[in-house]
């Protein structure tokens, strides 16, 4: 009987948890994503990263002052944005 309240309390917790990261960019407005830096392209003024929502990879375009920030992020990102579809452009950076 213990293990199985154990256990109904370890999904209900890891289900909770999961769930709040997954809704993280929603709740963040329809303008904004966070997610893991991927890659960096300074030739193009692009980066990608790892949407924590969607869990798939997205590329912005960036003035000079978006990819300084983003070269000094470690790891994490939230990113302003604006645009549609393939052809986003970052107008804000913050590191987590």
């Amino acid at each position: 009987m213990k293990q199985k309240i154990l256990m109904i309390s370890a999904v209900v917790v890891i289900s909770g948890v999961f769930s709040s990261a997954l809704l993280a960019c929603s709740a963040m407005g329809p303008s904004t994503h966070a997610g893991k830096v991927l890659s960096i392209d300074e030739d193009k003024s692009t980066f990608t990263i790892l949407d924590m929502e969607t869990l798939s990879p997205i590329t912005f375009n960036a003035d000079q002052t978006i990819m300084q920030q983003i070269m000094d992020a470690e790891g994490a990102a939230i990113v302003d944005f604006t645009g549609e579809g393939a052809s986003l452009t970052a107008t804000g950076v913050r590191s987590r």
